[in-house]
């Protein structure tokens, strides 16, 4: 996709890929498969290669779409966390109020970006994908609030 002169890719289960027709249509699209399961290097360097080069790539920390109905958001994956720090760059908090349906309006709200500099000399160990996975999550929840405060005031 092309956005502000610049590729934007996004992260795509590898399930999505198994049809050859969406496996063409997605990397059209800049798809990048990934084995939510297991992730392999080769995908890891693909998706640093692009960031380093400019790239803006969409994933969802949780791994999935939360289809639970709740605000609340479902466990984080430690992949936005691996690409914020060593992809050194801007993370930018994305919320969707509700799944998109034809004929309905649907919100989408981006944050102010923001980066974890501050973990790009430490170890990627269990503690710091925590901490770091909280400072997205408090990100988006921040992003979250504003989005649902917008959409209470359009409504009144």
């Amino acid at each position: 996709m092309k956005a502000y002169n610049s590729d934007i890719n996004f992260i795509a289960k590898k399930e999505l890929f198994e049809n050859k027709i969406s496996a063409k249509v997605l990397s059209s699209f800049g798809a990048i498969s990934i084995d939510r399961s297991s992730p392999d290097l080769k995908t890891l360097y693909i998706v640093l290669k692009k960031l380093r080069a400019g790239h803006k790539i969409t994933i969802s920390p949780e791994g999935t779409r939360n289809k639970t109905g709740s605000i609340d958001f479902l466990p984080f994956k430690p992949g936005a966390a691996l690409f914020g720090v060593k992809g050194k760059c801007a993370i930018v908090p994305a919320i969707i109020n509700r799944k998109a349906k034809i004929f309905k309006r649907t919100s989408i709200m981006f944050g102010e970006p923001f980066y974890l500099t501050e973990f790009a000399n430490e170890d990627f160990n269990n503690e710091n994908i925590c901490k770091i996975n909280d400072i997205i999550r408090n990100k988006m929840k921040e992003t979250q609030k504003r989005l649902l405060d917008t959409v209470s005031k359009k409504r009144k």
